[in-house]
């Protein structure tokens, strides 16, 4: 793979430290090697398929596996063996802090960035290369670790997008025969596109006051929820399957169950129904956004 793609690899550990992968000019770093490297395209495929009586199968179901990413890693140290020795031993600890000995692993985040300013990211734990076997005479002020992570969710992620914000309008005169005060009901459909090669998990934030509010795709799934009260704040996470306010209350029993469905948006354009009653245009306007990011096939 050519890595003068990228503009930087860094994985960054449950402990929030972050390390440049390809930081070839310092005295004392990491670099990525080109020959190697796996893991960074597509995603596995497990189809289950069916015999059929004539012969062959018929394939019935498939979907995308977990992903073990290969990152040859060449570590180095021109200021001399003690420093070299402090960075294995740092790094090493960087990647297998995410599966400790005896406990619940704890992803950390490869984020890969392109020329172009955009990048995107996976989360994945330690699994295997830092055991440090040496069988090529190094090891004193330079070695090499072929370190293999899991990404039990495949897909890549780019930076969060608003797609759309649903705002109550402005206020309007009164004195005009041809205008309303107050409506009870607001918002409507908008078509939006959502990219990507998979489902996306979107991001709902309700801003109230409003009696209720309602979410959904036209013929589609939906979600309601209760009435939100004047300077509450309602984040509704689908990916996190979480409803909290803006203490980190949660709010998900105030979800019209059972009828509420927290629904996934397909790449391409979806139109999206929202529909919110007793809101307000001011002092700070009732709304509802949609944000979400982007699932990618390839890094």
């Amino acid at each position: 793979m050519a890595l003068d793609w990228f503009a930087s690899v860094v994985w960054t550990g449950p402990d929030g430290r972050s390390w440049d992968l390809m930081n070839g000019s310092a005295e004392t770093g990491v670099v990525i090697l080109d020959e190697g490297v796996d893991g960074l395209g597509a995603a596995p495929r497990t189809i289950t398929r069916r015999g059929i009586a004539t012969g062959g199968t018929i394939a019935r179901w498939s979907y995308a596996g977990e992903r073990i990413i290969t990152l040859p890693l060449m570590l180095y140290s021109a200021a001399g063996s003690d420093e070299f020795l402090t960075l294995r031993r740092d790094l090493t600890k960087a990647f297998t802090q995410t599966t400790p000995p005896a406990g619940v692993p704890r992803p950390g985040v490869l984020r890969i960035a392109r020329r172009d300013g955009t990048w995107r990211e996976v989360s994945a734990v330690y699994l295997d290369g830092f055991g440090w076997t040496d069988d090529s005479g190094r090891g004193v002020t330079d070695d090499v670790a072929v370190v293999q992570l899991v990404a039990t969710d495949p897909w890549w992620y780019g930076a969060l997008e608003v797609a759309v914000d649903f705002q109550a309008p402005a206020p309007r005169s009164y004195l005009s025969p041809y205008e309303t005060v107050s409506p009870e009901t607001a918002f409507g459909t908008q078509t939006v596109l959502v990219r990507g090669d998979a489902p996306a998990s979107p991001v709902w934030t309700i801003t109230g006051p409003a009696t209720s509010v309602s979410v959904g795709i036209p013929g589609g799934p939906s979600w309601s929820f209760g009435a939100v009260t004047s300077g509450e704040v309602i984040t509704v996470d689908v990916g996190a399957s979480t409803v909290t306010d803006q203490t980190g209350a949660n709010r998900i029993g105030d979800l019209g169950w059972p009828s509420s469905t927290l629904f996934t948006l397909p790449p391409g354009e979806v139109d999206i129904a929202v529909q919110m009653e007793g809101w307000q245009s001011s002092p700070t306007p009732s709304s509802v956004r949609l944000a979400y990011r982007p699932r990618l096939e390839t890094a």
